[in-house]
């Protein structure tokens, strides 16, 4: 679907996050986006109601993963949301990516956010802009996956030792079960997810 709506709640404050990569022939012919305006960009959309709580020492991760500039464009807007209604911000994702942040938020926003350099997930190895190396990219992750276990015992201490109450994913898989252990709110906000991706490789 592409669709996603997911909320976050914490007691009675909610937040609502949609992102969808629509295009006009998906908003003609799908019936996920019903009533859908035709966007020639990517929106991201957010309805919160701060009011309700005082979001004020509100703790967010938010894992980026390392794979182009496309989902940080997108992570970077919620960010800039976050910080402005007074949420604390955490960012993990590779160098390359932090870089990326660092001169596109502003120094205001930056004040209220700390950035981690790790690199958590495979991504996609490509060949050139249009196509993927499948067999690279599944050693790849195998790469990861060896030191899985590690990994994930590294952030459950990271998330807990920073009393983060929500993690956000564009999406790292190990990012999903780190927050799990570590009792955080958990909420992927992505276009699609990783295992999706490896399975048709695997296909093949």
């Amino acid at each position: 679907s592409p669709h996603f709506l997911t909320p976050l709640t914490r007691l009675d404050f909610t937040i609502f996050i949609v992102a969808h990569t629509v295009s006009p022939s998906l908003v003609q012919h799908s019936n996920h986006v019903p009533d859908t305006p035709q966007y020639n960009t990517y929106p991201i959309i957010l309805q919160c109601s701060p009011k309700l709580l005082n979001v004020t020492g509100l703790q967010v991760c938010y894992y980026i993963t390392g794979h182009g500039l496309g989902h940080a464009t997108r992570c970077i807007k919620i960010i800039e949301y976050l910080i402005s209604i007074g949420i604390k911000c955490y960012v993990v994702t590779n160098p390359y990516i932090l870089s990326f942040i660092r001169t596109t938020l502003s120094d205001e926003a930056q004040e209220h956010l700390t950035l981690q350099g790790r690199i958590l997930d495979g991504g996609a190895i490509q060949t050139n802009p249009l196509e993927v190396d499948a067999i690279a990219t599944l050693n790849n992750y195998i790469t990861i996956l060896d030191q899985h276990e590690v990994l994930v015992a590294h952030e459950i201490d990271f998330l807990q030792q920073n009393d983060i109450d929500i993690v956000l994913s564009d999406a790292t898989p190990l990012a999903c079960r780190a927050g799990h252990f570590a009792n955080c709110k958990v909420c992927i906000i992505s276009n699609f997810t990783w295992d999706y991706i490896y399975a048709e490789m695997l296909k093949d």
